[in-house]
C-alpha cells in the first residue's frame, strides 16, 4: 500500500497533493500561456497521456482553477486559477533567485 506523504497544515496538505499530480502544474503555465483548447495544452505540455490530460482538467475546472467554456471546449483561468498561477511563477522567480 503507498502512503501519501502528510503535514500539519490541511491547506499545504490539500494543495500539495493538488500540486504534486502529473501535468497540473504544466497545465497551470500552458492556459496562462494562452494555450487554451485540449489539443494545443497536450501539445504545449508535452503530449501527455490522454486520460490522465483529461482527469486533470476535469478536476481543475470542479475546483474552479480553470473554467471551460462548453460550446467551444476552451479552457481559461479562473480568477482564483489566475492568482495560483502567479504566485507559483513568482515562486519559481524566487527559487531562481537562490541558485545563482
Amino acid at each position: 500500500m503507498v502512503r501519501s506523504p502528510q503535514c500539519a497544515c490541511p491547506h499545504a496538505q490539500s494543495l500539495f497533493a493538488l500540486l504534486g499530480k502529473k501535468w497540473v502544474l504544466f497545465i497551470l503555465q500552458a492556459v496562462d500561456n494562452g494555450a487554451s483548447t485540449f489539443t494545443e495544452i497536450r501539445h504545449n505540455i508535452g503530449e501527455a497521456n490522454t486520460k490522465i490530460l483529461t482527469d486533470r482538467l476535469t478536476e481543475l475546472v470542479s475546483l474552479g482553477i480553470l473554467l471551460k467554456n462548453t460550446p467551444d471546449s476552451r479552457y481559461t483561468l479562473s480568477p482564483l486559477g489566475h492568482d495560483l498561477s502567479q504566485r507559483l511563477i513568482d515562486l519559481a522567480h524566487w527559487w531562481g533567485e537562490q541558485k545563482k
